[in-house]
């Protein structure tokens, strides 16, 4: 995440980490990941994981969810 920050930094973007959204469709690599550097996160439910299994995962708390679009 560090290098990630780093590179957002170098083009431009000044504002704080929250201001950051990281999506993923884990909860235990993408999200975990995002929490833990302070950044915003979003759960994409087109993947791995989806938000009927957070309980499974109590500390990594999607801060958004966005359903798949598949039907």
């Amino acid at each position: 995440m560090g290098r990630a920050v780093e590179m957002l930094r170098k083009q431009g973007f000044d504002g704080e980490l929250h201001d950051i959204l990281i999506v993923g469709d884990r909860f235990d690599t993408d999200i975990r990941a995002g929490m833990r550097a302070g950044l915003t996160t979003c759960l994409v439910e087109t993947g791995c994981h989806s938000h009927d299994l957070q309980n499974f995962y109590p500390a990594d708390s999607a801060h958004f969810v966005a359903a798949s679009g598949a039907h």
